[in-house]
């Protein structure tokens, strides 16, 4: 059922699908899907916490794992795994983003950001000039809200509007870079 809405959601605006047509797809009776989610909001809702999920699980992976080889180094996982999220169905999965948040429904990624807060307060962060520069619960708080604003934006953003991934990535890394460096 998740599958199916994807790929709807990939060919046309939340607003033009209906439960039948994901049904349909699906191979279920319309029953069937009802026994599981009872309209489509919540059939979306599962949706965009079980995309959120993954993304939030491989944004922690990039920033828990080993040290970058430069600094900046881990700027470009998470770009990465954003922007390449959901198998290259940006479309989809910008409409259900916007449909979401749209709702009120954006704060699945809170969890991930309070991991990533407390990580940065305890171990602190490559600094650009070598070793561990610490961080305070305001640093972390700014650090971590001001990159998912960035990553947020270029997901529901055409690729056009930030320019290229490579782009992105370089005036991320800039912005993290000089802020560490102060």
């Amino acid at each position: 059922m998740l599958e199916a809405t994807t790929r709807l959601l990939q060919q046309a605006d939340p607003a033009e699908v209906s439960t039948n047509a994901i049904a349909k797809l699906a191979g279920i009776s319309i029953g069937t899907l009802y026994q599981y989610f009872p309209d489509k909001d919540s059939l979306f809702q599962a949706l965009a916490e079980r995309e959120l999920q993954e993304l939030s699980d491989r944004i922690v992976e990039v920033m828990t794992g080993p040290a970058p080889e430069r600094p900046g180094g881990r700027i470009s996982g998470v770009v990465c795994a954003v922007l390449d999220a959901y198998g290259g169905r940006g479309i989809a999965h910008r409409r259900l983003m916007q449909y979401s948040m749209a709702r009120g429904s954006a704060g699945f990624l809170a969890p991930m950001l309070r991991h990533l807060q407390a990580s940065f307060i305890q171990h602190g962060i490559a600094a650009p000039q070598g070793g561990i520069q610490a961080m305070s619960r305001a640093d972390a708080f700014v650090m971590t809200h001001a990159v998912n604003g960035v990553m947020r934006a270029a997901v529901l953003a055409e690729p056009a509007d930030y320019g290229s991934r490579e782009e992105l990535e370089q005036s991320l890394t800039r912005l993290i870079l000089a802020y560490l460096r102060r």
